[in-house]
């Protein structure tokens, strides 16, 4: 619950299963972390969620640390927010609004950049930048609910 840390897990590739993915690049591998991060809601609910990061070095030293899914290690993984790129202008936008229809969330017309990292050690927190562009949002979600409703009303016909 809230307040609990939960910890930190290496987890299989979904697809092959396998503790060390290759990237494009072939001499580079990554493994995958996950914890459970619980939070409260606007409406005062616990909500818990997976985050996931990934930690990339030489493919064969990855290879040689037999690590095992489930295989817990310390420390965090923490959200990080900026309004510059964090590489690529084009890469981690944070995006926001419902499936299929996602749109670039801003501060002051301005993209957010949102990545996870990992922490081994210490207790540094996550940095949020709260987004602005809330009636365009707010306009998608509506959109999206009148589709729905139309819908409904159509396969009740």
């Amino acid at each position: 619950m809230i307040g609990k840390k939960n910890p930190v897990c290496i987890v299989a590739h979904p697809e092959t299963k396998a503790i060390v993915s290759q990237s494009k690049n072939p001499e580079i591998g990554y493994i995958t972390l996950c914890q459970i991060i619980s939070t409260i809601s606007k409406n005062n609910f616990v909500e818990e969620k997976a985050r996931y990061t990934q930690i990339f070095s030489n493919f064969n030293k990855l290879l040689e640390t037999n690590y095992i899914a489930g295989q817990v290690m310390p420390g965090n993984i923490i959200l990080v927010e900026q309004l510059e790129p964090f590489t690529h202008p084009k890469q981690d936008v944070k995006m926001g609004g419902p499936e299929g229809n996602k749109i670039p969330l801003t501060k002051n017309g301005e993209l957010i950049y949102s990545r996870t990292r990992y922490i081994p050690e210490g207790d540094q927190s996550s940095t949020i930048i709260q987004h602005d562009n809330v009636a365009e949002l707010r306009a998608l979600y509506q959109a999206a609910e009148a589709a729905k409703e139309t819908e409904a009303q159509e396969l009740e016909i």
